[in-house]
């Protein structure tokens, strides 16, 4: 009879340990996790930015060393339902205009995924958005930025960005939600700390063929034609990651950084946290999109550029934030 006892005893405090580590260990919960959803921590550290593979674009070169802090990047793109939300929250009109600035485009017969309806904005099904999980385009970079502002003031974080039409004032020490640096967004792509060695020409992967499991590119969606369900933008999370976790850093979209576009700003650029040169006339894009070339565009130290005012149907965002 005592034997029954201790074995009762001992499962008993058997089990309590068991569910006292099941708790400990459940890092979704715990209170020490402070990462934003939807987005990773990016531990910083040194790369070498710019193309490391050849030398036809003189705007890539020359390959320089790049220190950066730890940062936390969005691990998909922001998607129509997402940007639709904002839009009725901050309740503009149906010009989409918003401190003087258009923030969307909605009039885009196979583009705009985004109705002006009874008052309100609503997803719209088009020929290259069919679902309101698709990654959000035709957006203006002052759009990207508004969408920022409005996010870290919702979460009650810092607004980083202060803008007067386009007059644009960035708080970089802020810890609200914010665009990557070209140089972020290129660590990232590459794989941070854990790409250095692999050294990738396509973001996780290193020839055209593996990147149709990485990418919609051309080759499986714009040469698929209009008639083809891979045609057009996608939802974020479809193909692989790459080796930090990120999703469709090459394809899909093109991506708006903070960066004003310098063509030779390689040349003279700080080494530690560059922002990019202090004025230009277009903005940094990043990543190719659903129509972009294997070997034109979507290798990871290619360089887009578009002016800040722009809305196209291949371009969109993901947004980052301080540690």
């Amino acid at each position: 009879m005592k034997q029954l006892k201790r074995l009762s005893f001992m499962s008993s405090f058997l089990i309590a340990i068991l569910l006292f580590v099941s708790c400990s260990d459940d890092s979704s919960t715990s209170p020490n996790d402070d990462t934003p959803q939807n987005m990773i921590l990016v531990k910083g550290g040194s790369f070498q930015m710019g193309n490391t593979h050849n030398t036809e674009n003189d705007d890539e070169q020359p390959v320089h060393e790049v220190k950066l802090n730890d940062f936390y990047l969005g691990t998909v793109e922001i998607s129509i339902k997402e940007f639709v939300s904002f839009l009725n929250e901050i309740e503009i009109g149906e010009d989409c205009l918003y401190n003087e600035n258009l923030l969307v485009n909605l009039n885009s017969l196979t583009s705009s995924s985004i109705a002006y309806q009874d008052s309100q904005f609503v997803f719209n099904k088009c020929l290259e958005s069919k679902s309101e999980n698709c990654s959000v385009v035709e957006i203006s970079w002052y759009g990207a930025l508004e969408y920022c502002n409005w996010r870290s003031e919702t979460e009650g974080y810092e607004p980083c960005y202060k803008i007067d039409g386009s007059k644009i004032e960035y708080f970089p020490n802020n810890n609200g939600y914010r665009l990557p640096t070209e140089a972020e967004w290129e660590y990232a792509a590459k794989g941070g700390q854990s790409g250095i060695a692999d050294d990738y020409i396509f973001s996780g992967c290193n020839t055209a063929e593996e990147l149709l499991d990485y990418a919609w590119f051309t080759t499986n969606s714009f040469d698929l034609g209009e008639n083809s369900v891979d045609y057009g933008v996608h939802p974020g999370a479809e193909k692989l990651p790459n080796q930090l976790g990120l999703y469709d850093m090459t394809g899909n979209v093109y991506e708006w950084c903070w960066d004003w576009y310098g063509e030779e700003y390689y040349l003279n650029s700080p080494t530690e946290n560059p922002l990019g040169p202090e004025t230009g006339e277009y903005r940094l894009i990043r990543g190719a999109a659903w129509d972009g070339w294997a070997d034109y565009d979507c290798y990871v130290a290619y360089r887009g550029n578009a002016s800040p005012e722009d809305t196209e149907y291949y371009l969109g965002f993901r947004i980052a934030k301080n540690k």
